[in-house]
């Protein structure tokens, strides 16, 4: 598993929110999940430029880059629906 270097600060910052009973568990668990970080100076040029380009948060961005910068990866995403 490939992320960005703010994934977990993601991740978290959404279990904090909706299920906060939950978050020392699940920040646990996420700190021990084997994954690359993707934070080389390719890869932020790249989400910098896609960002720009289709005036997209740079955070989202990152992933795309961080898939796109690693050979033989494959981009798994999802949009949860959710309107805050």
């Amino acid at each position: 598993m490939v992320q960005p270097p703010h994934f977990i600060a993601e991740v978290m910052g959404v279990v904090a929110r909706l299920k906060p009973d939950y978050a020392d568990a699940i920040f646990i668990s996420a700190s021990n999940l084997e994954m690359t970080i993707s934070d080389h100076p390719e890869t932020y040029q790249t989400a910098i430029r896609f960002s720009v380009e289709l005036n997209h948060y740079l955070f989202d961005t990152l992933y795309h880059a961080a898939a796109l910068n690693m050979p033989d990866t494959l981009l798994i995403t999802t949009c949860s629906g959710l309107r805050t």
